[in-house]
């Protein structure tokens, strides 16, 4: 069965939407696409409600109502050659939801021989896959290869945990040895049912009693000897079930290697050493084809080459310098003209230098030049001697100048000295003002005294308002008491309290259950009488009494008859009460308990207000002593919780009036330093008298003056002032200090300028007498010069400098004539050197220019070397081939060798067989390795017997008979347990109904016995129920595990390679093993070592392998498949949809996905023929072909 086509008629938030399904029939890839909130999701539901009803609450009836929803389909199916189609449409009804093209209902079981049978769960949990399932899937793996492949096969990833949680759920009802439910209702059966006959017994039936007892204890004996000789039958069955499938195994391995027959012996890398010798040997083939054509091409590309030319008989340093002399010439042509204009016109600038010097020329300007040189010894001497002349000069006038400014300043400083020394003592000034200074330093803080003795006293005041002490100061800090002892009073204070609370609480407590005791009472005894076994007892001790008064009266009739009737009367009052007690069991329970609680309330209530007088006591005693202690700080007791508080406050207090004392004392000491202070700077200044007719008029002295005044420093605020006095001390001492230091400078100055005058008087001589000698060296100049005597130094400089010019243009006219004869030079040897060469290499140049003669002979030398280097270049390249062809001669010899070794080793003529002789012998090594492994496994299995005999015991019983015989067993072994257990407890249950126990009602123990019983019943219920579910469940999975590991595990074998892309190459179970292993780079791993998401592959591998097995002999299903990739890298999405292509081949498969990845990794690894996508929310829903 599968979709042609699915319509949403009116379903979510589509209307009239139409999915084309019918593309690949009968199979087809259908990639579902949308991304979030575009329907996908919506679009999965409509196929659920489709082919199984739409739910009576359902999250699509957004946009459409309820009743409206309606989703249609065309399903079709092939039976051989015919095709057949159903129209269907499910709409949102309770009855006739199914209806067809026409609107006419359809069967409601209409869609089950399409589906083969299979409800909604078994459907989607079969056919239909999510991430969710999937890593579900992954996780059962871990129970082991028969659970996981269980889940697998029919999509039951639940099986590892239901299994354990069945086993849990039977093992918490009943138990061995245990108290357990089970365990409990049939100890209490046995109990109730043994109560119940006790309390029937009559004394005569002892010895039947003892007589019955013996048979029950026969009767365990023989069936504990039936149980065990059957659980040894079962041991036995059990064994042969546990190695049927490793004989199964051994047999057909047997089987196959004789059909093998006798098979060759290659090595164990026979297939690797073929392989790599046919590759090689194809290899060196293909190289040694390229190689010869390669070799005759590059020999028809070296005979093309022309013969050697002579010009490369010449050195090659030769051509490489008439490449430079080609420049050269090019250059040298070039500059002539230039040259030949620069020399005229240096010519001509010549001659008018020489016309200013006065000098004319008959010949050459140059011989003129030559004669006029000046040597430049002669020059130097000039020139030097022009420049000293007007530094001599300079320095002359200069000492002139600076000897006349000294005795300047010589006369004003005799007449500045006249000041004398000041009248202060000045070291005496300073010592007093270094001390006032650091009195005023600390009389600065004065002010902050001042300021906290205010803010001390303002809270001392306070405190002592608070606190209402007597003492201050020491004594009251004297007189406190300890810290630590505060602090235990006020814990045993708070403990009291603490006490107080809770025996008050406690007392609440207890009076509200007294009262309510009370009240209940109160109110059984206004509904009525409550029943009591006191009075129980009292109508049967009367009782009693009566029965003890019969044998008097026997005698006398009238008298038995009214003992008759008092007793009658007397039983049914006894009756009536015992029913009473029965019935009203409960009100009879509820007075005892009232009762015991109002007593118990009592006894409390009594307790508890001794213990409150107790605690008064000690409450009152701790008050007491306190209040003595602290009378002798003259102040209230406060509360013993405040004690610690109170204290601290008082402590504070006496401290705060300690600080006040010392910062008064500071402040009087501040008070006499300051006077002590303002007279050392009064003696010191040079003030006769403190008072104000002591100061002098003027300046800083007369208010240091008015400052004295001892009459204002009396008052401690005073002491501010002392910084002003400073002050002016201070400016009075600077003044000191400057009058005497300048006139000390005024002396020092004096006597250095007389020092000074002298020897500038010295250097105005020296510079006189140099410019004596320069006038005698000036005139010498002068007549080597050829100049007059009295030139001046201007003009002979003007001179040099025109001499200087001459000469410059002469040497830069005769540097060009000589570049002129070199240009002519090198010409001449260009061209010798050019004709030579034409002349013996290349004749037919001779007619060309020198130049033009050498450009082409540097052309043919170009072309020459360049001949050469490909003829080289050939060479080389045919030495490589050679060489390499003698390589893949002896690459393809060896291979050759090595396979004919092969050959003879499998007895082969051609090696196109030994493939196939490879794969029997591999196949007999692996099966003959199978088949000793099986046979330890069987060994260690098969007990006393032997290996034959176990091996012939299992294959003489088939799995339905050995599978029979073990149930008919286990229900023989279950029966009888039960049956044991009966007849032990009848055997327990006689042997004690031999003892006398105290008589019971034998309605109470009736009574009993049917409730025991029916509680058994329920708990016995429960527990084969799950006893059943969990050995059928166990029995189908190892069924299915024993059907169909081999099949499904040689597919997902090939899958899960696929999909881990080479990662893992395979999977193992091991012999008489149930636990599944994947092979990594030869080593086997457990699965708890892989990652989860490489569980969630090896799942998806299994569970394809099983879809595929399942469809071998049944018509396929669609599969229906959500999100199943989230967790896969792009790779191996890929590989999992070339997997889904391959299976899309004859089964259709919708695959819903909201990631565009999984679309690229669609079209890269399906068919285009058998892909086709569907884009949901974005496109209209139509196929579109990859």
């Amino acid at each position: 069965m599968r979709f042609r086509s699915l319509h949403l008629e009116a379903f979510g938030p589509f209307t009239r939407e139409r999915l084309d399904l019918s593309g690949g029939a009968p199979g087809g890839l259908h990639v579902i696409y949308g991304p979030n909130e575009a329907g996908k999701s919506t679009s999965l539901r409509a196929v659920e409600g489709l082919l199984f009803g739409i739910p009576e609450r359902s999250a699509d009836a957004h946009l459409h109502p309820l009743k409206s929803l309606a989703v249609a389909a065309v399903l079709e199916r092939w039976d051989g050659a015919e095709r057949e189609e159903l129209r269907v449409t499910r709409r949102k009804r309770r009855k006739d939801s199914l209806v067809d093209d026409e609107g006419q209902p359809l069967p409601d079981d209409v869609l089950g021989p399409w589906l083969g049978g299979l409800d909604q769960r078994s459907f989607f949990a079969r056919f239909g896959l999510d991430q969710a399932r999937l890593e579900q899937g992954a996780e059962a793996l871990l129970g082991g290869s028969e659970e996981g492949l269980f889940a697998a096969g029919t999509a039951g990833p639940d099986v590892a945990r239901l299994l354990p949680r069945l086993q849990a759920e039977e093992e918490a009802l009943y138990g061995v040895r245990a108290k357990r439910p089970l365990n409990r209702a049939l100890t209490t059966l046995a109990e109730a049912t043994r109560s119940a006959r006790q309390a029937a017994r009559p004394p005569e039936k002892w010895r039947e009693q003892k007589r019955a007892h013996d048979q029950a204890l026969a009767r365990v004996e023989t069936l504990r000897a039936e149980r065990g000789r059957l659980k040894l039958e079962l041991g036995r069955l059990n064994r042969l079930a546990a190695v049927r499938s490793d004989v199964a195994r051994w047999v057909h391995a047997t089987e196959e290697i004789e059909q093998l027959g006798p098979q060759p012996e290659l090595p164990e890398d026979a297939e690797t050493r073929r392989t790599e010798a046919q590759r090689a040997q194809r290899d060196g083939q293909r190289e040694l084809a390229r190689l010869r054509g390669e070799i005759e091409e590059l020999s028809r590309r070296l005979d093309e080459l022309p013969a050697p030319s002579s010009l490369l008989e010449v050195e090659a340093e030769r051509w490489e310098a008439l490449e430079k002399k080609i420049g050269w010439e090019h250059k040298a042509r070039e500059d002539r003209p230039k040259l030949e204009g620069k020399l005229v016109t240096r010519l001509d600038e010549l001659g008018r230098h020489l016309a200013r010097l006065g000098k004319r020329s008959t010949g050459s300007a140059l011989a003129l030049a030559d004669e006029l040189r000046v040597e430049s010894a002669v020059e130097r001497r000039a020139r030097r001697a022009t420049l000293r002349h007007a530094q001599l000069e300079l320095a002359a006038q200069e000492a002139t100048r600076q000897l006349n400014e000294l005795r300047r300043e010589r006369g004003e400083g005799e007449t500045a000295v006249e000041a004398g020394p000041s009248e202060v003592d000045v070291d005496a000034l300073e010592v007093a003002l270094g001390r006032a200074r650091q009195v005023h330093a600390r009389s600065e803080s004065a002010g902050a005294l001042r300021q906290e003795l205010g803010q001390l006293q303002e809270r001392a005041e306070r405190l002592a308002r608070e606190v209402r002490v007597s003492l201050r100061g020491a004594e009251l800090l004297a007189a406190l008491p300890g810290e630590g002892e505060v602090l235990q009073a006020r814990k045993e204070a708070e403990a009291l309290e603490v006490a107080f609370r809770r025996l008050r609480e406690s007392r609440s407590e207890q009076q509200a259950r007294h009262d309510d005791a009370v009240a209940a009472l109160r109110a059984q005894d206004l509904a009525g009488e409550v029943p009591s076994e006191a009075k129980l007892a009292e109508l049967r001790r009367q009782r009693d009494e009566l029965m003890a008064g019969l044998e008097p009266i026997l005698e006398r009739p009238a008298e038995v008859r009214r003992w008759a009737e008092q007793l009658t009367a007397l039983l049914a009052e006894v009756d009536h009460v015992a029913d009473r007690l029965r019935l009203e069991a409960h009100r009879v329970s509820e007075r005892d308990k009232q009762l015991q609680i109002r007593e118990a309330a009592r006894g409390a209530l009594e307790r508890i207000d001794g213990e409150l007088a107790a605690l008064d006591a000690r409450a009152q005693g701790l008050r007491e002593r306190w209040a003595a202690r602290w009378k002798s700080l003259g102040a209230p007791l406060p509360d013993l919780v405040e004690l610690p508080a109170v204290r601290g406050r008082l402590a504070e207090l006496g401290e705060t009036q300690e600080r006040i004392a010392r910062r008064t004392a500071t402040l009087a000491a501040l008070q006499g330093e300051a006077l002590e202070v303002a007279r050392l700077l009064a003696q010191a200044s040079g003030v006769e008298s403190l008072g104000p007719s002591s100061t002098t008029a003027g300046g800083a002295e007369g208010a240091l003056d008015a400052l004295v005044d001892l009459g204002a420093l009396v008052d401690l605020g005073a002491l501010v002032d002392l910084g002003a006095l400073v002050d002016l001390s201070a400016q009075r001492l600077t003044s000191a200090r400057q009058a005497r230091e300048r006139a000390r400078a005024a002396e020092r100055r004096a006597k250095e300028l007389e020092l000074r005058i002298d020897r500038q008087r010295a250097r105005a001589s020296e510079a006189e007498r140099e410019l004596e000698q320069w006038r005698a060296e000036w005139r010498q100049i002068l007549q080597d010069l050829g100049l007059p005597e009295g030139t001046p130094p201007d003009e002979v400089q003007a001179v040099l400098a025109e001499l200087a010019e001459v000469e410059r243009i002469a040497e830069d006219a005769r540097d060009k004539q000589r570049r002129l004869d070199g240009i002519d030079r090198d010409t001449r040897g260009f061209a010798t050197l050019v004709g030579g060469l034409v002349e013996r290499h290349a004749p037919e140049l001779a007619g060309l220019d020198a130049l033009e003669a050498a450009a082409a002979l540097l052309e043919r030398v170009r072309r020459a070397r360049e001949v050469e280097r490909e003829r080289q270049r050939l060479r080389e390249e045919l030495a490589v081939r050679r060489e390499a062809e003698n390589a893949a001669k002896q690459t393809v010899a060896v291979a050759w060798a090595a396979l004919q070794e092969l050959m003879e080793a499998a007895h082969v003529d051609d090696p196109a067989e030994l493939g196939a002789v490879e794969q029997r012998v591999r196949r007999a090594r692996e099966l003959r390795a199978q088949r000793a492994q099986l046979e330890d496994v069987l060994r260690g299995k098969a007990a006393a017997g032997s290996l034959e005999e176990l091996i012939a015991e299992a294959r003489a019983i088939s799995s339905l008979e050995l599978s029979a015989q073990c149930e008919e067993l286990e229900a023989r072994l279950e029966d009888l347990e039960e049956e044991l257990r009966a007849a032990e407890y009848d055997a327990s249950a006689k042997g004690a109904g031999l003892e006398l126990y105290g008589s019971e009602d034998a309605a109470q123990a009736e009574q009993r016995v049917a409730s025991a019983a029916a509680e058994t019943r329920q708990v016995l219920r429960d527990f084969l129920v799950l006893r059943t579910a969990r050995v059928l469940l166990a029995r189908e999975v190892t069924r299915y595990a024993e059907r169909h590991q081999g099949p499904i595990l040689a597919r997902a074998n090939e899958y899960f390679p696929r999909l881990t892309l080479g990662r893992y190459s395979g999977l193992r179970v091991g012999v008489g093993e149930r636990t599944l292993r994947c092979v990594r780079d030869g080593a086997e791993l457990e699965l708890v070592e892989l990652s989860r998401g490489t569980r969630a592959q090896l799942y998806l591998a299994l569970r394809l392998a099983s879809l595929e097995h399942y469809f071998e002999g049944r018509a396929p299903v669609p599969l229906v498949f959500d999100d199943l990739l989230v967790d896969f890298d792009d790779d191996r999405a890929c590989a999992a949809f070339e997997l889904l292509g391959e299976l899309a081949e004859r089964v259709q498969i919708l695959y819903f996905t909201h990631l565009g990845r999984d679309l690229h990794a669609a079209r890269d690894a399906v068919p285009p023929h058998r892909l086709f996508e569907h884009r949901i929310g974005v496109l209209p829903a139509v196929a579109q072909p990859a």
